[in-house]
């Protein structure tokens, strides 16, 4: 078995001085993949794999207002078939707050799409969410209400209602720690996260868990950069999906990142893939980050940044 990748990220910022001022968070990037894989007695091929996210938070007086928009593309072919099958993934997410002194009302609307010619799936998930907050000294804790509808090509549309809580605070040190639920008649999701920074560098740390019936699924990562000389860090990562079938993953990365400007570097990766279920394979990644701000919004945590950096392996679109 082999795999043969090329990985590519590329941040592109567009920001006046004007509007960057009210950013507390912003990031772009774009990332290819080509390769080939055996798993579990499919080989497939990946062509025009294209993965695209973009993420910001931007301060308007008494507004917090956030979006972001995840895509991926990719024509692949599996066990000699169709060489035009394509799996697409598209989730898009449009939110806001509105402060009255130290409490805060929100929303968010959010979509997801999901569409796999081999597998036969056309599918998407629409959700909304209303919550209110309560924010002071670096501690925000809230709660809420979601409302999600599912619907799949040649199946009934399933409405749930249901509710959300979460809390994280600031400890003014660089140490961030959070944790959110969200909860359904069919459907649990909970995640603890940890973010720091310090004199010469940052970690971040996420354990995601879902439940969904019969079926619970668990995300753990943690990735971080090192200052070792001057203007080049040491860059890393673990990630690792865990499902009680069998079908789990590990992705392990290191690198070397260059700082040529504030907030811009430049960095290439060694990345190493392995699974339970039989896949194994070795890649690297280079390209281009920019970074403003910190790596995700406190508080209330939108659905796409959750599982943004969560889907990067090309084992992941079938």
């Amino acid at each position: 078995m082999r795999l043969i990748s090329a990985f590519a990220s590329l941040t592109l910022i567009w920001a006046t001085n004007a509007a960057a001022d009210g950013f507390t968070s912003l990031n772009a990037k774009v990332r290819f993949n080509t390769g080939e894989a055996d798993r579990n007695g499919t080989v497939a091929t990946f062509d025009n794999d294209v993965q695209t996210s973009a993420h910001g938070v931007y301060e308007l007086g008494e507004w917090t207002i956030f979006g972001g928009l995840e895509t991926q593309r990719t024509d692949f072919t599996a066990n000699g078939g169709d060489p035009n099958d394509k799996y697409k993934n598209v989730y898009v997410d449009l939110g806001g707050e509105r402060s009255f002194g130290a409490f805060s009302f929100g929303g968010q609307l959010a979509h997801i799409s999901f569409e796999n010619d081999f597998l036969g799936v056309n599918s998407s998930l629409d959700v909304v969410s209303a919550y209110g907050q309560y924010a002071a000294n670096g501690l925000v804790a809230g709660a809420g209400l979601l409302y999600s509808n599912i619907s799949d090509a040649g199946a009934a549309d399933v409405d749930e209602m249901g509710v959300l809580a979460f809390i994280s605070n600031d400890f003014g040190n660089g140490l961030t720690l959070g944790a959110q639920a969200t909860v359904q008649s069919d459907f649990e999701l909970l995640e603890l996260y940890a973010d720091y920074i310090f004199n010469k560098g940052d970690v971040s740390f996420s354990l995601i868990n879902t439940d969904n019936g019969p079926s619970t699924v668990q995300f753990v990562s943690i990735d971080g950069r090192y200052n070792i000389y001057k203007q080049f860090n040491l860059i890393g990562g673990i990630l690792n999906s865990d499902d009680p079938t069998g079908d789990s993953t590990t992705e392990v990365s290191t690198g070397i990142e260059y700082v040529f400007g504030e907030g811009a570097a430049a960095r290439i990766e060694y990345v190493e893939y392995g699974a339970f279920n039989g896949f194994s394979g070795k890649g690297i990644s280079f390209g281009l980050t920019y970074e403003i701000g910190k790596k995700r919004k406190s508080g209330y945590q939108p659905i796409g940044k959750t599982f943004a950096d969560k889907n990067s392996a090309v084992f992941f679109v079938y």
